[in-house]
């Protein structure tokens, strides 16, 4: 593993998952979710945060991304926290995580207590 790539963690790997139950099309569901067996993340510095969003090791460049998914939670003091999952030349490749206010994240909520929709900008 090169570059602070990783593999996934348990709780990433079960609200990967979760996101992915988001109304698209069933083969890039299917392709996506067959990622995620052996895919290498790593977290994204340049947000400065402790939100945990994660970028995917992509063997191709990447080209225009898009995001597939998007999950809303809260956080333990009542703040909405987003979740947007990102593909990429129909790779997985982000998995960005946003608590509204900006403020730091206190806990994150479980995969089941996010309500995931199709992402519509």
């Amino acid at each position: 593993m090169s570059d602070g790539f990783r593999n996934l963690t348990e709780a990433e790997l079960i609200l990967l998952k979760r996101l992915l139950e988001a109304p698209m099309d069933d083969d890039e569901r299917e392709k996506l979710m067959g990622q995620l067996a052996d895919c290498l993340v790593r977290e994204v510095q340049e947000y400065n945060d402790n939100y945990g969003s994660i970028e995917f090791e992509c063997a191709r460049p990447l080209g225009e991304h898009y995001t597939v998914a998007e999950a809303h939670g809260k956080d333990s003091d009542g703040a909405d926290v987003y979740i947007l999952l990102c593909v990429s030349n129909g790779e997985l490749h982000e998995m960005e995580v946003v608590r509204a206010d900006g403020r730091p994240l206190l806990n994150m909520p479980s995969a089941e207590d996010f309500d995931v929709t199709e992402y519509r900008p």
